[in-house]
């Protein structure tokens, strides 16, 4: 469940990425809320599932993000 938890947050967050919000006068990247959440995901994972699904699955995240920049 947290692998798949992590790869969204990491879809979500390069989707978000595209956008420009602006949030009390500043621009931001729209990823940026997102993306910190991955990091405690892979924590989860490596600490839960151990090192090799940990691993497994940022590879998965890797492959499906160049996916996505030839997607899009």
């Amino acid at each position: 469940m947290f692998e798949a938890l992590y790869i969204a947050a990491q879809i979500l967050s390069d989707i978000g990425s595209l956008r420009i919000l602006s949030i009390f006068g500043m621009s931001i990247d729209g990823g940026t809320f997102i993306y910190p959440i991955t990091f405690t995901l892979r924590d989860l994972i490596h600490k839960k599932l151990g090192k090799e699904t940990a691993k497994k699955t940022i590879y998965l995240a890797a492959l499906i993000n160049l996916l996505m920049v030839v997607f899009f």
